[in-house]
């Protein structure tokens, strides 16, 4: 039987994490990931690892093989697809031990953290500052880097081989605590912060307090007298956003300066911080919402205003309100009634500095990260009276007797010249037509495995739900015994009442067209 395994980077829910957060499609599927799967997928076994069965194998996978870009748009809502993917359906299944390990940089963190809050099990969990990587990777970034080669060593040890080495006699969640660094379009060599050790999560001493939505302003209580702020739902809201984990050009993609969308959103500003707060596990904006619209999507983010007025992105998160009940089955709103939301941010640990201020944003999208809905619409925020409209922050006091602190092996910052750089990251807007589009191209590999990735994603402010994104993978792969190239070109593209997907993929063999395949599909909106 399984004994013990790690698990870094994954999710717990398929749908609500990874391919319909809030209820929306994520670009992400389709500006990189679908088209970068298919040029993997539809590839040889390599000849070196599996020997002369290879092009048997190759045969089988090509006449097996479908876009996974066919699956994620024709399921739009939770359902058995989603769910015979997904740990959550079923925590208590788990029965061995099981480790964590994530980056607050990375997609993932929320998810193994509420994988380890409901597993039963023997467990463990780490989350450092880094995206998609181990902490010893060379390519690490953010850092501090650490090596948890060591760690991983113990741990197998202690479960595989009964070796009594206390290691579940230690703390069992290790934690990067952030601070603030300026917004960048790449990730930082390094962040400040510090690491701790605590003995479960979410952090007993967490003491939850909330923030009203005031007058532009961030209040410890609200206002006595209703009072409402209105905002256009523009397609387009989300410019300086970024991409969430930086995506298929990571470690470049990052937030910047949050003034950049000042023009699509409505923000409420603390009074500057009389002493640092540290805001460690799973902020929710508890929101009280109408619009004009049926459909009407809310994306909430927090941000750290330091005092020279710089906007730094710190969490985020949103919701298709149709979804407000259930991802099963969506219900419109009615136009003008006022819907209680709740919108969890992504989990995180950050300190808001003395002298800074928070904020909290409100836009109808967050078209980098969540595919725009199809209604045009202006939407309101209620607050102050029986509309308080608040966040909930779990702050963490200091701990009265801390742990000891973390035995982590030190690692040199990432050399900046092995880092990932696109061939392009840009978002321009075309004034005449009212659209933007972000356009993005990676290449890796060497001239015997060499990847090429090119998107431009496309959306209307004028007419909302017409969005369209095509894609472009290009892998090739050189041996001995080939050299063969996989071609996968997808459009997908979305008008007022359905989604479409459609995928060729082309390959080459020494020059010569070896499989050509087709495949579409067209589903109904499900109020998105």
């Amino acid at each position: 039987a399984l004994k013990a395994i790690i698990v870094r980077s994954a999710n717990d829910d398929v749908y609500t994490e990874w391919v319909y957060p809030g209820g929306c499609l994520r670009p992400y599927m389709f500006d990189s990931y679908s088209a970068n799967m298919n040029t993997w997928n539809f590839a040889p076994p390599d000849p070196d690892v599996v020997g002369e069965q290879w092009e048997t194998l190759w045969q089988e996978r090509l006449e097996n093989s479908a876009p996974w870009g066919i699956g994620y748009i024709s399921n739009p809502l939770q359902g058995p697809y989603w769910q015979d993917r997904s740990l959550s359906a079923d925590f208590d299944r788990v029965k061995c031990a099981v480790m964590v390990i994530g980056g607050w940089s990375d997609c993932y963190p929320t998810a193994l953290l509420r994988a380890y809050e409901n597993l039963q099990c023997p467990k463990k969990a780490m989350v450092g500052p880094s995206g998609h990587w181990y902490g010893e990777e060379p390519v690490a970034v953010p850092g501090p880097r650490v090596d948890t080669r060591p760690i991983y060593l113990r741990w197998f040890d202690h479960w595989l081989k009964e070796i009594d080495n206390g290691v579940m006699e230690e703390p069992p969640v290790t934690l990067f605590v952030r601070r603030h660094s300026p917004p960048a379009a790449r990730m930082p060599l390094e962040e400040p912060g510090e690491w701790r050790s605590e003995n479960e999560w979410p952090l007993a001493r967490q003491e939850d307090r909330s923030l009203f939505l005031g007058n532009s302003s961030l209040d410890e209580s609200a206002a006595e007298t209703n009072a409402c702020d209105e905002f256009p739902y523009h397609a387009s809201s989300g410019v300086a956003s970024g991409i969430h984990w930086g995506g298929g050009i990571m470690p470049w993609g990052m937030p910047l300066d949050q003034r950049h969308d000042d023009a699509n959103r409505i923000a409420y500003t603390s009074a500057p911080l009389e002493e640092d707060i540290e805001v460690t596990g799973t902020p929710i904006a508890k929101l009280f919402v109408s619009s004009t619209a049926r459909v009407a999507y809310f994306r909430v983010k927090l941000i750290d205003v330091s005092p020279d007025g710089t906007e730094k992105l710190v969490r985020y998160g949103g919701l298709n309100a149709t979804h407000r009940q259930s991802d099963v089955q969506p219900t419109p709103l009615e136009p003008g009634e006022i819907y209680a939301l709740d919108i969890p941010l992504k989990t995180m640990s950050y300190v808001f500095e003395r002298g800074h201020r928070l904020q909290v944003n409100i836009a109808g999208a967050d078209f980098q990260n969540a595919w725009p809905v199809a209604e045009p619409g202006v939407h309101s925020i209620h607050r102050g009276g029986e509309h308080a409209s608040h966040i909930v922050l779990p702050i963490i006091p200091r701990p009265a007797n801390p742990l000891p602190p973390c035995n982590l092996q030190q690692l040199p910052p990432a050399d900046p010249e092995k880092l990932l750089t696109p061939t392009e990251y840009s978002v321009t807007r075309d004034m005449i037509e009212q659209a933007v589009t972000a356009r993005m191209g990676v290449e890796s590999g060497d001239a015997n495995n060499h990847l090429e990735l090119q998107s431009a994603f496309t959306v209307n402010d004028r007419e909302p739900a017409q969005a369209v994104l095509e894609a472009e993978g290009r892998f090739r792969l050189r041996r001995d015994q080939f050299d063969i190239e996989i071609h996968s070109d997808e459009r997908t593209h979305s008008d007022t009442e359905s989604f479409h997907h459609s995928v060729r993929v082309r390959i080459t063999r020494d020059g010569t067209v070896y499989f050509e395949k087709d495949w579409s599909v067209s589903i109904p909106r499900e109020l998105n």
